[in-house]
């Protein structure tokens, strides 16, 4: 779990790749398709393609005659001496982008195509939840400070990076900072308790509430408004999570080398690993994980088993119904494929690779993207449909959106086009 204290890389190197494909997307006539965008194969830099949020706008850096331009639907932007890797960022509601930009020997913070401050070095831009506020750590003359909304904070030795969050809200920032050999949490220009290493930080739903993972004396625990919690010989990176009502706070927890989920103090079933984040359930009401024990996958919910165990569970696929009565997840089936399991039960199709599950906002439908092989597909309530061209772009950010519980929409590349494609559930 450590962290480290650095700016980011800039990109200047480009690569070259080519993705061929017919321009009719869907086979289906219940789905329309329109392009939004139209990148050039030869000077594209694929890993820098970024979707908002809403799936309506693509941005990526184009490197011709060895400058670097960011290019939103096919609009393109001032061109620099390089783009930021990894920075280009959407803002929630998908009207902004920010991104960091070099400009002679500084690095610059660039939104919506106009530059604002420029540093020695700048950590990626992080907007506000309302998409009203931005900030971004950055160094100048060897300190490390938080610039919100254009304003600088205090300077530091350091600001840990991937802590800065903004609460809910919106009306706090908060963050840790390093000095003298300690680390510690700056919340809303004020600081706590000095310890020898901070993890994650996460604010409940309500903005009411801070918590923390910190290290002091080789040990780690949980800081909750301010109160040390138990300690044990390491906390999950990045695995605190409030429930929605935000009156449990759940973290995955490792002593004796074994790993548990504790959910307001109270220590849960012990097993040899759990992987990623707890979700809990809309409601609140239900908390789930996956659990490994003796090489075998399974998710535990409410400290229970539910479902078969496989070799493997991919962890960034399990949620649930906004109903909070079903949950889904992709598990790896005997012939190393991947296969999707609802409610405990699998589906009959297995593919190579399934990403973005997600379910209508009544709870009665679930789509997702998978892939066989070459193969591409478009998969709603056990239904697939093939796809052309190069698939739903699930990098970047893209993915599977409902409209309304009947309708969804995607992006699909096919050649040098991406098509946004709205899809009626029949």
């Amino acid at each position: 779990m450590l962290q480290r204290l650095h700016s980011w890389n800039i990109v200047l190197a480009f690569t070259l790749v080519i993705i061929t494909g017919c321009t009719r997307i869907s086979s289906s006539d219940s789905a329309f398709e329109r392009r939004v965008a139209r990148v050039d194969v030869l000077t594209v830099n694929w890993d820098s393609l970024t979707v908002s949020p809403d799936n309506t706008r693509v941005a990526y850096v184009d490197g011709t005659g060895g400058k670097s331009v960011v290019i939103v639907n096919e609009k393109r932007g001032r061109p620099y001496a390089g783009i930021g890797q990894g920075s280009l960022t959407f803002s929630p509601n998908s009207s902004k982008l920010a991104y960091v930009a070099r400009k002679d020997n500084e690095l610059c913070m660039v939104v919506d195509g106009k530059e604002e401050n420029c540093y020695e070095g700048i950590h990626l831009p992080f907007f506000s939840p309302d998409s009203r506020r931005l900030a971004y750590g950055a160094t100048s003359s060897g300190k490390w400070f938080v610039v919100v909304d254009r304003e600088e904070g205090e300077p530091y030795d350091g600001i840990v990076e991937g802590t800065l969050i903004f609460s809910p809200d919106g009306n706090h920032v908060a963050y840790a900072a390093g000095s003298g050999g300690r680390q510690f949490v700056v919340l809303d220009g004020v600081e706590g308790k000095q310890y020898d290493q901070i993890g994650s930080l996460v604010f409940s739903p309500d903005s009411a509430r801070l918590a923390y993972a910190a290290v002091l004396d080789d040990e780690w625990f949980v800081v909750v408004d301010g109160n040390e919690n138990e300690r044990y010989d390491e906390i999950g990176a990045d695995s605190l999570v409030f429930s929605p009502d935000g009156n449990q706070l759940a973290y995955v927890a490792t002593s004796y080398d074994t790993q548990f989920v504790v959910v307001n103090g109270n220590v849960g079933r012990r097993f040899d690993g759990i992987a990623d984040t707890p979700i809990f359930s809309p409601d609140g009401k239900k908390l789930a994980y996956i659990a490994t024990f003796f090489n075998q996958q399974f998710v535990v919910v409410n400290d229970e088993q539910e479902g078969n165990n496989y070799s493997s569970i991919a962890a960034d696929t399990l949620l649930f119904s906004p109903d909070s009565m079903h949950l889904a997840y992709a598990a790896a089936d005997s012939n190393n494929g991947w296969l999707m399991v609802v409610d405990g039960r699998e589906e009959k199709r297995s593919y190579t690779g399934i990403w973005e599950p997600v379910f209508s906002s009544d709870s009665k439908h679930l789509a997702y993207a998978a892939g066989l092989d070459d193969r591409r597909f478009i998969v709603v309530d056990g239904v697939e449909e093939e796809l052309s061209g190069g698939g739903i772009i699930v990098e970047g950010g893209g993915k599977i959106v409902f409209i309304t519980p009947d309708s969804l929409y995607y992006l699909v590349q096919s050649g040098a086009d991406i098509y946004l494609v709205e899809k009626r559930i029949e």
